[in-house]
Protein backbone atom coordinates (compact mmCIF):
# COMPACT_ATOMS: atom_id res chain seq x y z
CA UNK A 1 0.00 0.00 0.00
CA UNK A 2 1.36 3.38 -0.98
CA UNK A 3 0.44 6.34 1.16
CA UNK A 4 -1.97 6.30 4.07
CA UNK A 5 -5.63 6.94 4.74
CA UNK A 6 -6.93 10.27 6.03
CA UNK A 7 -7.62 8.76 9.47
CA UNK A 8 -4.05 7.43 9.65
CA UNK A 9 -2.79 10.89 8.68
CA UNK A 10 -4.80 12.48 11.50
CA UNK A 11 -3.38 9.95 13.97
CA UNK A 12 0.21 10.59 12.87
CA UNK A 13 -0.26 14.36 12.98
CA UNK A 14 -1.76 14.22 16.49
CA UNK A 15 1.02 11.93 17.73
CA UNK A 16 3.69 14.23 16.29
CA UNK A 17 2.62 16.93 18.76
CA UNK A 18 3.21 14.57 21.69
CA UNK A 19 -0.16 14.94 23.43
CA UNK A 20 -2.01 11.86 22.16
CA UNK A 21 -3.12 9.30 24.76
CA UNK A 22 -5.07 6.05 24.62
CA UNK A 23 -7.31 5.09 27.52
CA UNK A 24 -8.94 1.65 27.85
CA UNK A 25 -12.09 2.82 26.04
CA UNK A 26 -11.19 6.04 24.22
CA UNK A 27 -8.50 8.17 22.61
CA UNK A 28 -7.81 11.67 23.94
CA UNK A 29 -5.64 14.52 22.75
CA UNK A 30 -4.30 17.31 24.91
CA UNK A 31 -2.61 20.65 24.57
CA UNK A 32 0.22 22.33 26.52
CA UNK A 33 -2.31 24.02 28.82
CA UNK A 34 -3.49 20.62 30.07
CA UNK A 35 -6.90 20.59 28.37
CA UNK A 36 -7.85 17.12 27.09
CA UNK A 37 -10.56 16.29 24.56
CA UNK A 38 -11.88 13.07 23.07
CA UNK A 39 -10.79 12.34 19.52
CA UNK A 40 -13.60 11.84 16.99
CA UNK A 41 -11.70 11.84 13.67
CA UNK A 42 -10.04 8.45 14.24
CA UNK A 43 -10.27 5.63 16.75
CA UNK A 44 -8.43 2.85 18.51
CA UNK A 45 -8.53 0.62 15.41
CA UNK A 46 -6.64 3.23 13.40
CA UNK A 47 -4.06 3.53 16.18
CA UNK A 48 -3.66 -0.25 16.28
CA UNK A 49 -3.08 -0.33 12.50
CA UNK A 50 -0.47 2.44 12.73
CA UNK A 51 1.32 0.62 15.57
CA UNK A 52 1.37 -2.59 13.48
CA UNK A 53 2.88 -0.66 10.57
CA UNK A 54 5.58 0.72 12.88
CA UNK A 55 4.54 4.36 12.55
CA UNK A 56 3.43 4.81 16.17
CA UNK A 57 4.59 3.43 19.51
CA UNK A 58 2.76 3.09 22.83
CA UNK A 59 4.46 4.13 26.07
CA UNK A 60 2.66 3.38 29.35
CA UNK A 61 2.26 6.43 31.61
CA UNK A 62 0.31 7.18 34.78
CA UNK A 63 -1.71 10.35 35.20
CA UNK A 64 -0.04 12.31 38.05
CA UNK A 65 -3.26 13.40 39.79
CA UNK A 66 -5.78 10.73 38.85
CA UNK A 67 -3.51 7.70 38.98
CA UNK A 68 -5.03 6.32 35.76
CA UNK A 69 -2.72 4.16 33.65
CA UNK A 70 -2.86 5.17 29.99
CA UNK A 71 -0.69 4.84 26.91
CA UNK A 72 1.05 7.83 25.41
CA UNK A 73 1.15 7.45 21.64
CA UNK A 74 4.41 8.72 20.14
CA UNK A 75 5.62 8.99 16.57
CA UNK A 76 8.50 6.77 15.44
CA UNK A 77 11.10 7.60 12.80
CA UNK A 78 9.13 5.54 10.27
CA UNK A 79 6.01 7.54 11.15
CA UNK A 80 7.86 10.81 10.64
CA UNK A 81 8.99 9.61 7.22
CA UNK A 82 5.41 8.55 6.40
CA UNK A 83 4.14 12.06 7.19
CA UNK A 84 6.36 13.32 4.37
CA UNK A 85 4.72 11.02 1.82
CA UNK A 86 1.43 11.79 0.03
CA UNK A 87 -1.95 10.56 1.22
CA UNK A 88 -3.40 7.39 -0.31
CA UNK A 89 -5.99 9.17 -2.46
CA UNK A 90 -3.47 11.76 -3.71
CA UNK A 91 -1.08 8.96 -4.70
CA UNK A 92 -3.91 7.14 -6.50
CA UNK A 93 -4.86 10.32 -8.39
CA UNK A 94 -1.26 10.83 -9.50
CA UNK A 95 -1.02 7.23 -10.65
CA UNK A 96 -4.28 7.53 -12.61
CA UNK A 97 -3.18 10.84 -14.13
CA UNK A 98 -6.28 12.78 -13.07
CA UNK A 99 -5.98 16.34 -11.75
CA UNK A 100 -6.73 17.08 -8.11
CA UNK A 101 -9.51 19.53 -8.98
CA UNK A 102 -11.00 20.35 -12.33
CA UNK A 103 -10.91 23.97 -13.43
CA UNK A 104 -14.24 25.74 -13.33
CA UNK A 105 -15.29 27.87 -16.33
Amino acid sequence: MKGRSVQQHYALAAASRGYLYELPKSVIVGNPAGVFRHVHSFGRVTLRDCVKLGWLERKPVTHPRLGVVMSQIVLTAAGQAELGRPLLRAAARRQAGTPAQEARP
